[in-house]
């Protein structure tokens, strides 16, 4: 499995209800995208939300939540769980 089938399911059912929301299979894992843009993946080692670089320290402050660095550079407001 290249992801969490059930965190996938539990965004699934979370996000239902926005409009344009679409999945995508990308880089092993699974994007869900709103009108074309990426708001929160799955990945093997868990999952990551954009949040905005307002809500980047907040969100960084709950317990598991890390800053998104797929490169190893930090991508503004994005956390990892």
């Amino acid at each position: 499995m290249a992801y969490d089938e059930g965190l996938a399911h539990l965004w699934r059912e979370d996000l239902e209800d926005v409009r344009g929301m679409a999945e995508k299979k990308i880089f092993g894992g699974l994007c869900f995208m709103a009108r074309g843009h990426m708001l929160c993946g799955v990945m093997r080692e868990g999952g990551m939300a954009r949040v905005g670089k307002t809500h980047m320290d907040a969100a960084c402050a709950m317990p598991g939540v890390s800053p998104l660095a797929f490169t190893g550079r930090a991508m503004g407001g994005a956390g990892r769980t």
